[in-house]
């Protein structure tokens, strides 16, 4: 693929590629000053373009192929021929880069660096001013990748039928809290929705999770019978975490259940435990593993 762009006919293509471009918007004069400086290189895919945190500071115009955007190993974006990577790092020199730009299929690009950029947008200014809308665009794009904070924190609390009055217990507690404590019952699992596209689409608007995590089943590995949590509340749990982090995702579970069978992965999520008893006792014994709630709540909710 490279070679289509190398060449005396290449350098045609070269320049038409660049008229392409988003940032030179079909100028003719600015596609050939652009073309007589530009590195070309192409990428197989699983390449990194670009890696995120490195302090280089060159802008790079993808002449045919499509690269993700990853930030943080997570996907957010893809750019296409026709479109620039790496304008953040050449405008401010100083900042490291914020994404890693990931090669998905075979790829060319053309580099050009932060001194033969700045020359040519000086003699052409509206180049600054193409670069900056596209700038704008991005931010925009990455803003509604960040939740809104809630104003007042939503703490989802989800149980199997047979936990449910525990479930209700906790949300009893603490109905005098300054969050809102949305059951699973709540209308969170919504008619003609599956489970977990229903709980997917609350994910949006929680900032804690909490899970009733008790021996409801039974399973048989390795010879031995070993108590364990219903497994749709085992993927509720893994969703949770995945969406809302480690820190703001608890399960419950009683005293003398400590035993029961999870996967390793879940073994990092906070344990808020019950004392075993009585319906009668409920309320009291629920309260300890709330005022704890409310302890990291409260923190989290100052980060």
């Amino acid at each position: 693929m490279l070679s289509r762009f190398t060449g005396e006919q290449g350098r045609r293509r070269l320049e038409e590629a660049l008229r392409e471009q988003s940032v030179v918007a079909h100028d003719t004069q600015v596609a050939s000053e652009v073309a007589g400086c530009v590195t070309l290189k192409r990428y197989e895919p699983g390449e990194a373009v670009i890696t995120q945190g490195n302090t280089d500071t060159d802008l790079c115009l993808i002449l045919a192929g499509v690269a993700g955007v990853e930030i943080n190993g997570r996907e957010v974006a893809r750019r296409r021929a026709g479109q620039h990577v790496g304008e953040m790092g050449m405008i401010d020199p100083s900042v490291k880069r914020s994404a890693t730009i990931r090669v998905i299929e075979e790829t060319v690009v053309a580099w050009i660096d932060e001194p033969s950029f700045t020359a040519i947008a000086d003699r052409h200014p509206a180049l600054w001013r193409r670069l900056s809308v596209d700038l704008g665009k991005r931010l925009r794009e990455r803003g509604e990748l960040v939740k809104p904070s809630n104003e007042r924190p939503v703490v989802f609390v989800g149980s199997t039928v047979e936990r449910l009055s525990l479930a209700r217990a906790i949300q009893a507690a603490c109905q005098h809290d300054p969050w809102t404590t949305r059951l699973w019952t709540d209308g969170v699992f919504g008619a003609g929705q599956t489970p977990i596209e229903s709980l997917a689409a609350q994910l949006h608007s929680l900032d804690f999770g909490l899970l009733v995590v008790t021996a409801d089943d039974v399973v048989e590995s390795r010879g031995s019978r070993n108590p364990m949590p219903r497994d749709n509340v085992v993927f509720e749990l893994g969703l949770l975490m995945g969406a809302l982090g480690r820190d703001r995702t608890f399960m419950v579970r009683l005293r003398d259940e400590r035993d029961i069978k999870l996967p390793s992965d879940l073994l990092g999520v906070k344990a808020l435990e019950i004392v075993p008893g009585s319906e009668a006792d409920l309320p009291s014994r629920v309260a300890p593993a709330v005022n704890e709630l409310r302890s990291i709540v409260s923190r989290l909710r100052c980060k």
